[in-house]
């Protein structure tokens, strides 16, 4: 598993935003942050973290990401989480659990909407 500097993790992201030419906002903490597939838009926290990079990459998923037409949530989100994981240029541990419970939450909390 691959070490990353803040700023490695940070010039991946902004890399991604401007490959997949997507509009962006800032949200304080990972957990505020969220994707609009339509407007190709995505608000996510200041990447300070392996877990700020995550949600980051999580977002883009959900717009760049297959099956997120999906009526079900629970799918959606697997889905951008797998993109997540495909894209990272490192996948740790606290990734993991941040991926983990973040679908548990989905499960408990409906996989429609």
């Amino acid at each position: 598993m691959k070490t990353l500097t803040k700023e490695e993790m940070r010039r991946h992201i902004q890399h991604m935003i401007n490959k997949h030419g997507l509009v962006t906002s800032q949200c304080d903490r990972p957990s505020q942050a969220w994707a609009s597939r339509e407007l190709e838009e995505i608000c996510i926290p200041p990447i300070k973290s392996a877990i700020s990079y995550a949600a980051a990459l999580h977002e883009i998923g959900h717009i760049q990401g297959r099956y997120q037409t999906s009526r079900h949530s629970l799918v959606r989100e697997l889905a951008a989480w797998r993109w997540a994981r495909q894209q990272a240029l490192t996948w740790t541990p606290a990734m993991e659990r941040t991926c983990a419970s973040s679908l548990a939450w989905a499960a408990r909390n409906g996989g429609t909407h």
